[in-house]
C-alpha cells in the first residue's frame, strides 16, 4: 500500500499557528524559510526579515477561518513570498511585477493572463497542489507532506487540478467576449479533445474544425471578419468591440497546443500573479536561477529531478528546509482535523489530539529507522501506524444479569481476526474458549470497548449476545468440560481513522493486534457464512420509430450486430414507461439467492445523464428518487442516501440507498425499479444495480466487501481505475467478483481489466452486458455493463490490486462487490 504523510499538512501547521503554537509557527519556517531567505538581496532586507516575519504570523494569528477560499490555509510558500516582496496573493496577472496597463481593446487577452485569471478561480486544494507541481516542479512524495496527502491522492489531486484549470482557462477563453454559438461549442470540446473523452461524434466535429473541414455554417461563423460589426457597436462602445468575436480553427489549435502542454505555461503565468514578482524575481525567490520556464527548460528539469532521483540527490534544485528532516517517524494527520485544540503550547504533547489519514504503511518498505527526535514542542512521534484502540474481554460466572460476577478459572480465551480490520466498517474476531475443568461452565464476556467501537452482531457460533443501553454488550455461552467452543463476533469503527485494534484480557492467552486498514467508498465489509449478489438492468434502449427513419434496425442494435452498437449513433428511449402508475420507466432482474438464506446488506444503485445534446432534466431533486416493486408486492418510493455527480462529466449521476429493510421482507423474486431520471435523447443512458450481501449456514465462510468507486476511466490523458483492496491472507482461494460500470460501449476496444494482476473479459471488457435473468434481457444494453467473474486469488501481502483502463472510450467504474472464501 501507499505509505501515509509523515508530517502534518501546511495547512494544519497555519490552522495550529492560528491557535498560537509556536511549534507549528517553527515547522513551518523549518520548511520553507531557505526559499524565503533566499529573496532577500540586501543586509538591510535580511535584518528585517525577523520583523516581516512576525507581521506575518500576527496576520495569519488575526485571519478568520471560517470559510474555503480563505488565503490564509493555502499555499503558505507562496503567501510568504507574496508578503516578503510587496506582492498580493489573489493571483491577479502582472507583468513583470507592475500592474497591468489599460488596454485599448478589452479582447487583447493573453493566454497567460487568462491562466492566472482561471487558476484564481480554483478551489484551495487544487491551487496548491498546481503551485507545488507545475510551479516549483515538486514530485507528489515532495508534495505529500506539505498537504497531508498520501503521494497517490496527491497524483490525482493534481491530475484532477489540471483538468479543473483547464476547464476554466476555456470558460474564460470564452467569456473574453461574445463568441458565435457553433465556436463556443467548438471551444468547449477542446478539452475533453486533448483527453481524448469525447464521445465520437463530438470528437469528429472538432477534428473537422481542426482540419479546416468545418461546416458550412461554422465557417461562416469562424471566420467571418469582425470589421462588419463594428460600425453597429461604434457610439456604444468607444472600443467599437465586434458583435462576434472571430475564432478560427487556428485560434483553436494553439489552444490545443496550451492545454497539451499546460506544465509549460502554467509557471510563468502563475507565479506573477501569486506572489506578485516577475518571473525572472520568482526563480529567484524559489532558488533556481539556473532554470527556464519554458516548456524546454521544464522538460530538462524534469529529466534532470529523473536522474537525480534515481541516485537520492538533490530536489529538483529547490531547496525545502524541513526542521527535523532525519526524523523519519512522525504522526500522520488526517487532512481535515485539528493539530492542537487546546492549551497551545502548554498542553503536553502526549495530550494533543491527533487523527490519521485513511492509508497504512508499506509492509514491503524496510522498517530500520533512525532514533527520531522533536520539533520543540510539537511530538509527532506516535506509533506510525495509528491510534490505539484497545478492546478488553472479561469474562465471568455467566450470572451477570443479576449482578454477580465472578472469575471462571478454568476458561482461557485465543482471539484471532480472519480477515481485515475495516476503518469506517467492520472487523471480525473469532474466540475460542477452551474449558480445561472437570465440569461445563456457563460463562459470559463482557466486551469493554472504546469509543467509536460498538458489537454489530454475533457473526458465528453458540452465543447469545445483548447490548444493552448504557452499559458494555455481553455474549453468554457454555462450554463442556474438557471442550472449546468457537464463536465470532462483528465489530463496528465508526471512524475512518486508520490505526491498530487490540484485543486483550485477563483469560486471553495472547492478545491480539491488528491493523485497522482502510479503502476509499466503502460500502459494506463482513465475514459470514455466504456471499454477494449483484443484479440490475438497462432502463434505456434503441428508440425504434425514430432509427427506423435514420435507416437503423434496433434488432440489430440490442443484438449488438451491424455498424450501429453504441448509444451515440442511435436515438435513445425509456424501457418500460407506464403513466397509468406514474413510471416513467422500469426493468426487473431476478435476486436468486440460496434457500434459508437470510439478509446481511442491500443497497441500490441507479444512475443516469441529467443533460444531454442540450436537454436536460429539471433541477428538482427528483433524481434522487426511485420507485422499487419488490418480489412481495410492496412497492416503495425510496429516498438516495448518497448521491454523487461525475468527476468529469457533472451531468452524469449515481445514487445510492441502503434498502436492506425491503430486500428482507421482499425476499428472493423479481426485482423493478422505475422512475430513475435521465434525459431521453441519443446519447444517453439510464440504469440501476441492486447488490446484496447474505448469510447462509451451507455456504462457505467468506470475506465480504462492497465498494462504490463512481471513478472515471478513460483514455489520454489516461485515466485509471487503480486500488490495492485489503482483503485476507490467502493462497489459491476462491473469490467471486462483481462490477458495476457505466457508459461503456461496443465498438470500443482495447480495454483492460485485471485483477490480482489476472486480465479478465478480454480486450472490450466494458462492453454493455448484463449477466443474471432480467426483463428485458437484451444483448447490448447501450452503456450499462454487469459483469461477474469467479476467480482462484493469491494475496501474499492481504491486498488484491484491482485495475482497469480503456484506449478508446469512457467508463465509469461504479461499484464493486468482493467475496473470498477462508479456510476452515
Amino acid at each position: 500500500m501507499n505509505p501515509a504523510p509523515i508530517l502534518p499538512s501546511d495547512r494544519q501547521l497555519v490552522g495550529a499557528v492560528r491557535s498560537g503554537s509556536d511549534a507549528a509557527w517553527n515547522e513551518l519556517m523549518g520548511r520553507h524559510e531557505t526559499s524565503v531567505r533566499s529573496m532577500l538581496r540586501s543586509r538591510k532586507e535580511r535584518k528585517a526579515l525577523a520583523k516581516r516575519l512576525a507581521n506575518l504570523r500576527d496576520t495569519i494569528e488575526n485571519e478568520d477561518d471560517t470559510h474555503e477560499g480563505d488565503p490564509a490555509i493555502r499555499a503558505f510558500r507562496p503567501r510568504a513570498l507574496a508578503a516578503l516582496s510587496g506582492g498580493t496573493y489573489g493571483p491577479t496577472p502582472r507583468a513583470d511585477g507592475e500592474h497591468e496597463q489599460e488596454r485599448s481593446d478589452p479582447f487583447d487577452v493573453t493566454d497567460d493572463e487568462l491562466i492566472a485569471t482561471a487558476f484564481a478561480l480554483l478551489p484551495e486544494p487544487w491551487q496548491t497542489v498546481l503551485w507545488h507541481s507545475h510551479v516549483e516542479q515538486l514530485t507528489a512524495a515532495e508534495i505529500s507532506p506539505l498537504v497531508g496527502r498520501t503521494t497517490n491522492d496527491v497524483t490525482e489531486l493534481v491530475n484532477t487540478a489540471e483538468r479543473g484549470l483547464v476547464d476554466a482557462f476555456l470558460i474564460e477563453y470564452i467569456g473574453v467576449g461574445p463568441l458565435p454559438p457553433e465556436c463556443e461549442r467548438i471551444v468547449s470540446l477542446l478539452g475533453g479533445y486533448v483527453r481524448g473523452t469525447l464521445p465520437p461524434h463530438d470528437q469528429r466535429l472538432v477534428e473537422r474544425h481542426l482540419e479546416g473541414e468545418a461546416s458550412v455554417a461554422e465557417s461562416s461563423a469562424l471566420n467571418a471578419a469582425p470589421a462588419a460589426h463594428n460600425a453597429a457597436n461604434a457610439e456604444a462602445s468607444p472600443f467599437a468591440p465586434p458583435a462576434a468575436r472571430r475564432h478560427t480553427p487556428d485560434d483553436s489549435r494553439r489552444l490545443v497546443e496550451v492545454i497539451a502542454s499546460l506544465g509549460s505555461f502554467v509557471p510563468s503565468a502563475i507565479a506573477p500573479g501569486v506572489t506578485g514578482l516577475s518571473v525572472e524575481a520568482q526563480r529567484q525567490a524559489l532558488g533556481t536561477t539556473s532554470r527556464s520556464f519554458g516548456s524546454a527548460g521544464l522538460l530538462a528539469a524534469r529529466s534532470d529531478r529523473f536522474r537525480r532521483f534515481a541516485t537520492f540527490g538533490a530536489i529538483a534544485g529547490i531547496v525545502i528546509a524541513l526542521a527535523g528532516a532525519a526524523y523519519l517517524v512522525r504522526q500522520p494527520f488526517d487532512n481535515d482535523g485539528t493539530l492542537i485544540t487546546a492549551g497551545g503550547d502548554d498542553t503536553p504533547a502526549s495530550q494533543v489530539p491527533v487523527t490519521t489519514v485513511a492509508d497504512e504503511p508499506d509492509p514491503t518498505v524496510a522498517t530500520t529507522e533512525p532514533a527520531p527526535t522533536t520539533t520543540e514542542g510539537l511530538d509527532l512521534r506516535p506509533q506510525p501506524s495509528g491510534p490505539r484502540s484497545a478492546v478488553e474481554l472479561v469474562v465471568t460466572d455467566g450470572i451477570r444479569a443479576i449482578g454477580l460476577r465472578q472469575a471462571v478459572p478454568d476458561l482461557t480465551l485465543a482471539v484471532s481476526s480472519p480477515a481485515p480490520i475495516y476503518a469506517g466498517g467492520t472487523g471480525t474476531i473469532d474466540v475460542a474458549v477452551t474449558n480445561s475443568g472437570a465440569a461445563a461452565a456457563d460463562a459470559t464476556v463482557e466486551l469493554l470497548l472504546p469509543n467509536g467501537v460498538s458489537l454489530e452482531a454475533l457473526a458465528a457460533g453458540d452465543a447469545a449476545c445483548t447490548d444493552p443501553e448504557g452499559d458494555s454488550p455481553f455474549c453468554t455461552f457454555s462450554v463442556e468440560a474438557g471442550a472449546t467452543l468457537d464463536f465470532a463476533l462483528r465489530l463496528r469503527l465508526e471512524s475512518s481513522t486508520v490505526g491498530r485494534l487490540v484485543v486483550e484480557g485477563d483469560l486471553v492467552t495472547e492478545p491480539l493486534e491488528a491493523a485497522i486498514v482502510a479503502t476509499s467508498d466503502l460500502v459494506h465489509s463482513s465475514v459470514g457464512t455466504g456471499g454477494v449478489v449483484t443484479i440490475g438492468n438497462s432502463l434505456m434502449t434503441c428508440d425504434d420509430t425514430a432509427a427506423a427513419e435514420l435507416g437503423i434496425d434496433c434488432a440489430d442494435v440490442r443484438a449488438g450486430a451491424g455498424e450501429f452498437v453504441n448509444r451515440w449513433d442511435v436515438p435513445m428511449e425509456f424501457i418500460g414507461p407506464a403513466p397509468q402508475y406514474g413510471i416513467v420507466n422500469s426493468s426487473s432482474a431476478v435476486l436468486d439467492l440460496p434457500d434459508a438464506s437470510s439478509i446481511v446488506s442491500a443497497h441500490l444503485y441507479w444512475s443516469g445523464d441529467l443533460e444531454e445534446r442540450q436537454q436536460s432534466i429539471p433541477d428538482d431533486g427528483s433524481n434522487e428518487l426511485v420507485t422499487v416493486l419488490a418480489p412481495n408486492g410492496e412497492v416503495t418510493q425510496v429516498v438516495a442516501d448518497r448521491l454523487s455527480l461525475g468527476d468529469i462529466d457533472a451531468t452524469q449521476y449515481l445514487g445510492s440507498a441502503d434498502v436492506t429493510d425491503i430486500v428482507a421482507a421482499g425476499g428472493t423474486g423479481s426485482y423493478l425499479i422505475g422512475n430513475v431520471q435521465s434525459v431521453e435523447v441519443q446519447g444517453s443512458y439510464a440504469a440501476w444495480s441492486l447488490v446484496v450481501v447474505y448469510d447462509n449456514d451451507a455456504e462457505p465462510r467468506r470475506h465480504r466487501v462492497v465498494t462504490r468507486p463512481f471513478e472515471w476511466v478513460a483514455p489520454q490523458p489516461r485515466f485509471e481505475y487503480d486500488v490495492d483492496l485489503p482483503v485476507p491472507v490467502v493462497a489459491g482461494a476462491d473469490a467471486h467478483l462483481s462490477i458495476v460500470a457505466f457508459e461503456g460501449e461496443r465498438g470500443f476496444r482495447p480495454e483492460a481489466f485485471t485483477v490480482g494482476g489476472e486480465p479478465l473479459g478480454g480486450d472490450a471488457v466494458f462492453d454493455s452486458t448484463i449477466s443474471g435473468e432480467r426483463d428485458p434481457s437484451y444483448d447490448n444494453n447501450l452503456g450499462v455493463d454487469i459483469d461477474a467473474y469467479d476467480l482462484v486469488i493469491d494475496t501474499a501481502d492481504g491486498t488484491l490490486p484491482i485495475r482497469a483502463t480503456s484506449e478508446k472510450d469512457g467508463v465509469r467504474i461504479a461499484v464493486l462487490a468482493l467475496s473470498v472464501d477462508l479456510a476452515s
